[in-house]
C-alpha cells in the first residue's frame, strides 16, 4: 500500500470508533517488507472497521483477535497551575491511588499561548497537583 495513504486510513479508522491504529513494519512471505495495520475497537465496531480496511487498504483480508482488558478506576478533576487550570487524571486500583497525569491538550494550550514549552507546563500541573493534594492531606 502506498505510505502516503496511511494517515488517512488511520483517520478514518478513528473516526468510525477505533479506540486505537496502529502501524508496524514486518517482514511478509519471501521476504517482502509490508506493514501491518493495528485497529483497536469495541466488539460491536467490528464489522465496519473490518469493512473499512478492506476498502481503504491494499488488503485482501482482515483478522480478527479478541482481547480482554482490565481497566484501573479514573478519576478528573483540574489543577489550577500559573499558565491557567489542566485537567489531570488520577489512576486509582481498588481504594489505592496509583498515578496522576496532567491532560496533553491542555499543557499544549496553555503552553502555546503562553510561548513556553509544553514541559513547562506538564511539570507546573505536576507541582500543582502535589501542593493540592498536601493541602488537602492537612499538610
Amino acid at each position: 500500500m502506498n505510505p502516503e495513504w496511511y494517515a488517512s486510513v488511520s483517520r478514518r479508522l478513528f473516526e468510525l470508533g477505533a479506540r486505537d491504529v496502529w502501524m508496524t513494519p514486518i517482514h511478509m512471505k519471501k521476504g517482502r517488507p509490508g506493514v501491518l495495520l493495528a485497529v483497536l475497537a469495541a466488539a460491536d465496531q467490528e464489522s465496519t472497521l473490518a469493512h473499512a480496511m478492506l476498502r481503504e487498504t491494499t488488503t485482501l483480508g482482515v483478522r480478527v483477535h479478541r482481547v480482554h482488558r482490565y481497566e484501573a478506576q479514573r478519576e478528573a478533576r483540574h489543577v489550577t497551575t500559573p499558565y491557567g487550570p489542566v485537567g489531570v487524571k488520577l489512576k486509582w486500583v481498588g481504594d489505592t491511588f496509583a498515578g496522576m497525569k496532567p491532560e496533553y491538550e491542555d499543557c499544549l494550550a496553555l503552553a502555546e499561548a503562553a510561548g513556553v514549552p509544553v514541559r513547562t507546563v506538564y511539570e507546573a500541573a505536576l507541582v500543582a497537583f502535589g501542593r493540592d493534594e498536601s493541602s488537602e492531606a492537612g499538610g
